[in-house]
This record gives structure tokens, sequence and C-alpha cells, in this order.
């Protein structure tokens, strides 16, 4: 049976990869498979995710950029957390350890690529996430210099996460991974089409569904077979929503039936056990806040009880920064007086020199929910002015703030040019900036587009 979808709102996607390389053969349909992957997964046709919650890392200067990619989506998340990775996969003769490659690594040096091992223990930090998932689309090209090639089924069992969905192209070779005169990669190729194509039958693609076309698909071309391996009902994951699927047909509704039927759930909501869940220390405190909103909805009487719990939730050690943002958007949901109170934290979230920059932007969002425009967008302008803040966030939490607060779209769009023409800053800042004017303000996209290529032309042996 397929899942409901992922909330966007509280799910993380990382997407990594690298396509030019200095002691490796180049992989140039890596970009394409990253940008295509990404804007499926942003669209609201397939899932809907935020700039901001999807995170591009394409030619990392080094495996800490991956891994600290991962470690920031790992603190936010609470809902789904997506890993995915192109390039070339690296296993060393001494360990059978995997790593995957970055642009600068050397295959007879592992400390210059990503130890598997240390992608899995940041999506384990993942405390709060109620599912995550890893996709591996690499090669072994530097275990295949070295004679002694793993299997697919020996990849898939070395990198198995508790509580987690392994998906691996487990490509052999270069051949195999990117097929001359392709866009993309077999593998990712395929998930790509499967995705916009979309299938017969159910509302949504779960992996399993995902993963049965994909083996059906590739193995009919003589491609490498892809390997899965899941825990805890992994496979019934839902990715994304399913392009062929068939809405029923509409009907005449009856609003009495309606009515007596909201009442029922209300009535239904309002049980001795969604009380008690509020309670019970072993849910996530997402899910605590969740029933606790509910509870609250529907019966006025449970109000103090439910803010207790808030209380309770709100004081714990290890409470995350999103997590706390939460809370004080459910309180104030629940008791409008504890607003002011509420408020100045959120401030000094945005404010502190604590927290990172998507916990910020998490903050500002609270803070115009709850009517404080105003504080939002000063929120918004120290994220955009901190110079700590990375570049592929910057992005878009620029974004965010010019489509919250439209009438600071000017102020927004005049920020990023400063950024773009700064010579000093690093190309790569540079072009995010002028990526998010185009998007923000299509009126400048010519414009936006010419200094790119100005800012490529003087950085020919090196992408950005």
């Amino acid at each position: 049976m397929n899942g409901a979808l992922s909330d966007p709102l509280t799910s993380r996607v990382v997407l990594s990869g690298a396509y030019a390389f200095e002691s490796l053969e180049h992989l140039p349909a890596v970009r394409s498979n990253i940008a295509k992957l990404s804007a499926i997964l942003k669209s609201n046709d397939f899932w809907g995710v935020s700039d901001g919650n999807c995170i591009s890392v394409l030619q990392p200067e080094n495996p800490a950029a991956i891994l600290d990619a991962v470690y920031d989506a790992a603190q936010e998340c609470t809902g789904t957390l997506i890993f995915y990775y192109s390039g070339h996969g690296l296993t060393s003769s001494l360990n059978d350890e995997l790593s995957l490659a970055v642009p600068r690594t050397n295959p007879d040096r592992p400390h210059t690529s990503v130890r598997f091992d240390d992608v899995r223990s940041a999506l384990l930090s993942a405390r709060g996430a109620l599912r995550k998932i890893a996709i591996l689309d690499c090669c072994f090209s530097g275990r295949a210099m070295k004679g002694n090639m793993a299997s697919a089924e020996e990849l898939a069992g070395r990198s198995a996460i508790d509580g987690t969905y392994l998906l691996t192209a487990s490509a052999e070779n270069k051949t195999a991974l990117a097929p001359p005169g392709e866009e993309f990669t077999a593998f990712t190729g395929e998930l790509i089409r499967i995705i916009e194509q979309g299938v017969p039958g159910p509302e949504f693609l779960d992996l399993d569904t995902i993963y049965r076309h994909l083996l059906d698909r590739l193995t009919s071309k003589g491609r490498p077979v892809p390997q899965q391996r899941n825990r805890n009902g992994g496979s019934r994951i839902a990715l994304v929503k399913n392009a062929r699927y068939a809405k029923p047909s509409a009907t005449v509704l009856n609003f009495d039936f309606l009515d007596y039927v909201e009442g029922a759930a209300h009535k239904l909501v309002d049980t001795p056990e969604l009380r008690e869940s509020i309670h019970a220390i072993h849910l996530s405190y997402m899910e605590r806040m969740r029933k606790v909103s509910a509870l609250a909805s529907v019966d006025k009487g449970s109000r103090q009880e439910c803010l207790s719990v808030l209380d309770e939730i709100r004081a714990a050690p290890d409470l995350s920064g999103l997590e706390t943002v939460e809370v004080l958007k459910c309180m104030v949901e629940i008791d409008p007086i504890r607003k002011v109170e509420c408020v100045r934290e959120l401030e000094g979230i945005v404010g502190g020199d604590n927290g990172t920059s998507v916990v910020k932007g998490a903050a500002c969002n609270a803070l115009r929910k709850i009517g404080h425009p105003e504080a939002a967008a000063r929120g918004y302008r120290r994220i955009l002015d901190d110079v700590r803040t990375p570049s592929y966030v910057l992005a878009g939490m620029a974004c965010q703030f010019a489509e919250e607060l439209p009438e600071c779209k000017p102020e927004v769009v005049e920020f990023l040019w400063r950024i773009a023409r700064n010579e000093i800053m690093a190309p790569s800042r540079r072009i995010e900036a002028l990526r998010s004017i185009a998007k923000i303000s299509p009126d400048n996209s010519n414009e936006a587009s010419e200094l790119v290529r100005s800012i490529l032309k003087e950085f020919p042996k090196k992408p950005v």
C-alpha cells in the first residue's frame, strides 16, 4: 500500500555529485542528473519541496562540503531526509569501504574522497527525521583499476542504514554508468523517466514501485541491475506524486452530510487515546506537537493541558532549532496571550549566533505567519547579510524572503545585485545570487545571464 506523501516543509534533500575530476574521467551527465532531479522534487506537480529545503552540492571543493550539507539537513529534518549522490564510486582493496569521489579525489589517497560510512553517520544523526532515503548512482572505476570488482549485492549490504531505504545503481564501469550521447546516466535517466511519465495505478509512487520499474527497464536494456535494501517498511515510503494517477470523477456533494462527517470526526479525534498520546514521551516532539494542536482545536477545555505539554517540550535539553520554532508557533496558535513572549524568542533565534541559516529562516517564516512581517523582514536581512550563510542557502533564502514578503522584493533584488557585482566575493556566491535574481525578477534574466558568462570566463579551469 502506498503511504501519504511526506510534508515538503519538514523534509530535506541533499543532491550531491561531481562531473569534472582532476584524476578521474569526467562524467558530464552528472550535472544534468542533479539539475533535473532538483527541478522535479521542487515542482508542485511531483512534490513541491522549497529551494531552501532542497540543496544541490555540485562540484564540492572537498569531502567536508558534502558532509556538512548532510549534517545541516539532518539537524533540521523532521519529515523525510533524502541523500543522492552521482559520480565515481570507489572502493579500497584494503578494507572494502565505499567512498564517493569529489573533483580533487585521488584514487590512491582515500582521504580525498567521502567515506560512505561518514555519510551514513550523518544520516543517522537525523534524530527527528521520520524517514531516511539514500540513492547512490556511482560506478566502481577505482575498484576496477585494482582488479577486484565488488558486486552490486556487496555494495548494498555494506551501505545499509537502519530505518532507511537504500537504492543503488551498482554500475560496474563508466560506459554502463553514463552511456555516450545520453543526457543522463543510465540509472538516473530511468529514474527520471519513471517519475515524469508515471505508472498506472496509485496516487503516489512509493520506493518499492519505483524500484520494480527500474529493475524491469534497466535489465531489459542489458544495463547493470539496481539493488535496494530497506528496513522498517522503507519500501512503502511515497517519494513523489504519480503523473499517471487518474483522479476520481467529480460528484455532487451533500453538504449536510459533510457537516455531519466533520462533527463525527471531531468526536473521534477528541478521545482518551489522543489525550494520552500528547504525554507519550516515546513519540517524537513533532508528532506530539501535531497531536497537541489536534486536541486543542476540538476541545477548548484541554488547552491548558496542551500548553503544559508544550512547555515541557520547550524545556527539553535535546530540542532542535527547528523543533523550537515549531513549538513557539504552536503556543501562539493555542494561546494568543503568549504571543509577545514567543515573538521575542523567535527574534532571539534570528539574531543569535547559534543555529543554522535554515533554522533562522524558519523563525522568520513563523514571525510572518503570526502577524509580524516587519520582524520577519529584519530577520531575513540579517541572514542575507551574514557572510557565514552558505551560498546554496543564500539563494533559497532570498527567494523565500521575496515570496513571503512581496513588498520587499525590490530590496531583495537590489541586495543580490550588490553580491553579484562584488568581484571580491567567491564566484559560486555571485552566481547563486544571479540565479536568484533571474528567478525572483525574470525581467533581469538577460543581464544576469551576461554577468554569469563573464564570471565563468574568468575561471576557465575551475568549475563553479
